[in-house]
């Protein structure tokens, strides 16, 4: 989505890009004509279910989809050069360098048979950055940098020996080590306790201000993304649903999922009240999808809901969803009265 307002070119471009699912299947995409654009220095917000193509989009990016998956149309374009149409040794130089990813779950990412050290030693040694000394000290540098404790001890243990939060931190450590111009971070606070959740956020937000980090942060969970995002992309059945900055999809949302998505939200929440939960599962990526994805679970459907896919309809020139409830012909339908609480219930955390 453009920003008129900034005058740079974007940094990182996705443009209608398809990722096929195995033959035969009744539905053909994981992600199907997914386009969004990334400017330097900020955080978008990538938002959804499981299942919705949050990750798949970031392993198409990073040339790390499992064998059953291609891409099968489209462009991934890092400072004006399509990754998708680089050979496998030239991604490889790119990988990490270039563009970088934080994984959902350390403990599998992370060598088990490897020091700490070793590992992001082994980064460095890759791409052929500096010498041996060089680079211990970097990655004390970098150890330090991330909030560990005894950096000097941490870089001789092995990954079963460091907690969750530790972990994840080697991995913030392991991604900064090749400087990237654009870092992902894949869910990097799932596994983790709300208390080390919170430590990991605002190490994050602490490294983008410091090196004017541009990322992409993937989550499932809206209430996450409040104090970190600068736009927040809403992401259903492998297309982006809404997309606008942060306050105007927190504050003005449009998209019926994008409401329930807020609905739900534990901050807007009444003591001795059932929380609201979505009705209904994400649609089987075995199934073809007829119209708005989210027709079956959405209680405002209207008919042509599950006949036609919506377009795009502009809310303002940083701001639109995909929902035909913004066609002009559509009858007027106001979003939940827990939407309300939005003001209230948010209040000094966007």
């Amino acid at each position: 989505m453009d920003t008129p307002e900034e005058n740079r070119a974007p940094l990182f471009s996705v443009r209608q890009l398809s990722v096929a699912l195995p033959a035969g299947m009744d539905r053909r995409y994981a992600v199907e004509n997914l386009s969004f654009d990334l400017w330097p220095g900020e955080i978008l917000c990538i938002i959804g279910e499981s299942g919705s193509g949050k990750s798949v989009t970031a392993h198409a990016a990073m040339g790390l989809l499992p064998k059953a998956l291609r891409v099968a149309s489209g462009e991934i374009r890092l400072r004006g050069a399509d990754l998708l149409q680089q050979t496998p040794e030239q991604l490889r130089s790119l990988q990490g360098k270039t563009l970088a990813i934080i994984f959902q779950d350390p403990l599998s990412a992370l060598n088990p048979l490897m020091t700490i050290g070793e590992q992001i030693n082994e980064a460095m040694l890759a791409h052929k950055i500096g010498d041996a000394r060089s680079r211990r000290e970097k990655v004390l540098a970098l150890l330090q940098e991330v909030g560990l404790p005894e950096p000097d001890k941490i870089q001789h243990q092995y990954p079963f020996r460091l907690s969750g939060g530790q972990r994840q931190r080697v991995m913030i450590a392991m991604a900064l080590a090749l400087d990237p111009d654009v870092l992902i971070a894949d869910e990097p606070t799932t596994a983790l306790d709300v208390t080390i959740q919170a430590q990991i956020l605002k190490l994050l937000k602490d490294l983008k201000a410091k090196y004017d980090l541009t990322t992409i942060y993937i989550t499932h969970d809206l209430g996450v993304v409040a104090n970190v995002a600068d736009r927040i992309a809403v992401m259903y059945a492998g297309d982006i649903v809404e997309i606008g900055k942060c306050d105007e999809v927190f504050y003005n949302p449009r998209h019926p999922y994008t409401w329930a998505l807020l609905s739900s939200l534990p901050q807007l929440g009444i003591k001795g009240e059932n929380l609201y939960s979505i009705k209904g599962a994400p649609p089987n990526l075995f199934t073809h999808i007829e119209g708005d994805a989210f027709a079956p679970r959405n209680p405002r459907a209207l008919k042509i809901d599950f006949v036609k896919r919506p377009p795009y309809f502009d809310i303002s020139p940083t701001h639109k969803a995909r929902t035909w409830l913004l066609d002009p012909r559509a009858p007027k339908v106001d979003p939940p009265e827990i939407i309300a609480k939005l003001h209230q219930g948010l209040s000094g955390n966007v």
